[in-house]
């Protein structure tokens, strides 16, 4: 149980790990995407795979921007005071919706292999993500900052 602002190791704990887990899938991503053999993949028009490539690449930027300033979209609010969400909780699905994100983004770049789209292109989307991850990976460090960073607000009480 947490108590005053405290932080249980094992919320920690669950975050390295579905962090880690997320970094591994983006390489099994790209292993799938290197193996598929290529009559499997799926050729399109220069116009079709243009605007695919252009719709996927905006979708990357949202979910990149998203992911990066989820601590500020994110920051406890009187709401989360008022449902008696425990420090450890919010920077639990911050953390969540960071990995979430970065992952997402090595998911456009699969589905742009899948469907024929510049190798250059795909592995960008590719080394942003493990870059993402990388540097949002959950430490004991980040998380007394977070959770130091997001008290609830003064004069409130979670029990």
């Amino acid at each position: 149980m947490e108590q005053n602002g405290k932080y249980t190791p094992q919320s920690l704990r669950v975050a390295i790990f579905i962090q880690a887990f997320l970094i591994i899938a983006v390489f099994a991503y790209f292993s799938i995407l290197q193996s598929i053999p290529p009559n499997v993949i799926i050729s399109m028009d220069g116009n079709y795979r243009d605007t695919i490539t252009v719709i996927l690449s905006v979708f990357g930027m949202i979910t990149f921007v998203t992911g990066y300033f989820s601590p500020r979209l994110l920051r406890p609010r009187r709401s989360a005071v008022r449902f008696n969400l425990p420090d450890t909780q919010i920077c639990f699905f911050i953390q969540l919706v960071q990995a979430g994100s970065f992952e997402a983004i090595a998911v456009y770049g699969l589905i742009m292999g899948i469907l024929n789209i510049s190798l250059g292109i795909v592995l960008v989307f590719f080394a942003i993500s493990i870059i993402g991850l990388f540097l949002t990976f959950p430490t004991r460090a980040k998380w007394d900052k977070m959770m130091t960073k997001f008290k609830p607000p003064s004069g409130s009480q979670i029990e």
